[in-house]
């Protein structure tokens, strides 16, 4: 990130030096403790760099093309990074509710298993039991991995 200063912003931004010295005012803009600017919040604040015409009418580049065009390029892809992890996230949450959904059912089973055991004469207490605590075991793995 390079710093410049107020002069060169003014410059490459298009904005008067007054309009830039508003915007840190209002908080839009930051400027660093000695006095010059952040290409990079430049950016961030104004959009793409205007090429400022010299006295003999020439283009200037203040900020080097190679270097710009690299930050556009990372900004870029971090703004497909981000849209891949918001999808993500959207895809973790629906996997979460169908899980929190699963251990629900379980859970809502679980008192009625004695019940259905009992009356059936189809496992002993000791089965039973065991039967429990197995499906609260596999409840418990449910749970830490959510």
């Amino acid at each position: 990130m390079a710093r410049i200063g107020i002069t060169e912003a003014s410059k490459i931004t298009g904005k008067s030096i007054p309009t830039i010295y508003r915007y840190v005012q209002k908080g839009k803009l930051s400027k660093k403790s000695d006095g010059t600017f952040d290409t990079q919040e430049l950016l961030r604040v104004f959009g793409e760099f205007k090429n400022p015409k010299t006295d003999d009418n020439h283009f200037v580049d203040i900020i080097d093309n190679q270097l710009l065009l690299k930050l556009q390029g990372d900004n870029q892809l971090l703004q497909e990074i981000i849209a891949d992890l918001k999808d993500d996230k959207k895809n973790l949450q629906i996997d979460k509710e169908n899980l929190q959904n699963t251990i629900n059912h379980y859970q809502r089973l679980l008192p009625v298993m004695p019940t259905i055991a009992e009356d059936s004469n189809i496992m002993t207490k000791h089965d039973n039991h065991e039967s429990r605590n197995l499906l609260q075991k596999f409840l418990k793995r449910m749970i830490g991995d959510v």
